[in-house]
């Protein structure tokens, strides 16, 4: 790991926020917090690529920084940023090989870490089942995310989705913006609930079922430690499944 940062001259170059073993802390930190959606046997590939990406952009991770939190908050945030990403990049890749791994037996800890995966993506799907507009929270969850609307789900939400014409509404774009998305879901409100609802009250009620769903998968005894970051990595681990 340290030969990585060590090969980049620029690491060493005083004008940088964060010596060698401030961002191997930091990238260490991150990792933990998705100690739920990363298999053990690919965190340290995953904080490998983190400071790969940390370290070719790092003149502007720089130039970026303004004091107005402390330095290692920034860094974390950024590299909170950079880890979401590797996940996703490498999710698919993952979930294939904990099928796989539910087949063989040859490595214990490999076995633990999918059983530990599926059963959280078994939690959040109950955790979704048992919340008031269940059907409506779902689908509005995957939209916040940008995840390709399912049929499935738009259907239980709405039976006339069709004629709604649900799936198109629900369509978001790439680089569309957050306040962007809360347009879009309240077009979708009104059309499928006959309401007039504006967009920050859909961000409030969205807002609270994820808040909602963040509890329960903490639980009351704290089993876990899940923000909304952590819960979007879930869920799209939860969405690919369906």
């Amino acid at each position: 790991m340290l030969g990585i940062i060590k090969s980049r001259k620029k690491a060493a170059d005083s004008k940088n926020l964060f010596s060698e073993q401030e961002l191997l802390t930091l990238a260490d930190k991150v990792v933990q917090r998705y100690a739920y959606t990363i298999p053990q046997a690919e965190r340290e590939d995953v904080k490998m690529s983190m400071i790969e990406k940390f370290l070719s952009q790092q003149d502007q991770i720089t130039e970026k920084f303004e004091g107005k939190s402390g330095k290692n908050t920034y860094g974390y945030a950024v590299l909170n940023r950079i880890c979401c990403g590797v996940i996703r990049k490498e999710m698919k890749r993952w979930q294939n090989h904990i099928d796989y791994q539910q087949d063989d037996s040859s490595s214990e800890q490999n076995t633990l870490d999918a059983l530990l995966i599926k059963d959280e993506i078994r939690l959040l799907a109950k955790v979704l089942i048992l919340m008031n507009d269940a059907h409506k929270s779902t689908v509005f969850m995957a939209s916040y995310y940008k995840l390709s609307p399912k049929e499935q789900f738009v259907s239980e939400y709405d039976l006339n989705y069709i004629e709604n014409k649900l799936l198109e509404l629900l369509h978001i774009e790439t680089g569309i913006s957050k306040g962007e998305i809360y347009n879009c879901l309240s077009k979708v409100v009104n059309v499928v609930e006959r309401k007039d609802v504006k967009s920050d009250a859909v961000r409030m009620w969205l807002n609270k079922q994820m808040e909602i769903a963040i509890s329960r998968l903490n639980g009351p005894f704290k089993r876990a430690s899940y923000d909304k970051e952590s819960l979007q990595v879930l869920f799209e681990y939860f969405y690919m499944e369906q």
